[in-house]
């Protein structure tokens, strides 16, 4: 079952396809030089990773975002439903929690009487789970700027 990434992902993932399209062309032209050819397999291959890998984080978000993650028992379906919770608010709040939200995030904890440990490891895993999803953005944003940027100077 194959799920429709986000339209800046998809259309991310569509700039990416166009450039290996682009790069292959390129490679099919160029026969007697090495080095050039070198250069556009190193290409190529960046090219496929990238695609791979905003397919396989694609999948994750949306797999996070549905709460279609395994449990593994009964006693963790909380757990992992104030992760989606705190996860939602984290992306709501650029990486921080209003006080509004934390008061209800207290209320979700009473409520599937989680320990206030076990809600602190959750919100520490959901914070680093946040700043990683943010600095894999930032390294997409450079390679796609530099992507384009590649597009325009090879026409």
């Amino acid at each position: 079952m194959s799920q429709e990434p986000s339209p800046n992902i998809g259309g991310a993932i569509d700039i990416w396809y166009e450039r290996l399209n682009y790069l292959e062309k390129e490679k099919a032209k160029i026969a007697s030089n090495p080095s050039q050819k070198f250069d556009l397999e190193y290409q190529i291959q960046e090219c496929r990773q990238e695609i791979q890998r905003l397919k396989d984080d694609t999948l994750v978000r949306h797999e996070f975002s549905n709460g279609s993650t395994t449990l593994s028992s009964p006693e963790d379906e909380p757990k992992q439903l104030y992760r989606k919770q705190v996860y939602e608010m984290l992306l709501l709040g650029n990486g921080k929690i209003a006080s509004e939200k934390r008061m209800t995030l207290n209320s979700f904890i009473t409520s599937v009487k989680l320990t206030p440990e076990s809600a602190q490891i959750i919100e520490a895993e959901a914070v680093q789970l946040y700043q990683e999803y943010q600095s894999k953005l930032k390294l997409f944003d450079q390679l796609l700027q530099e992507a384009i940027l590649y597009a325009f100077i090879n026409k």
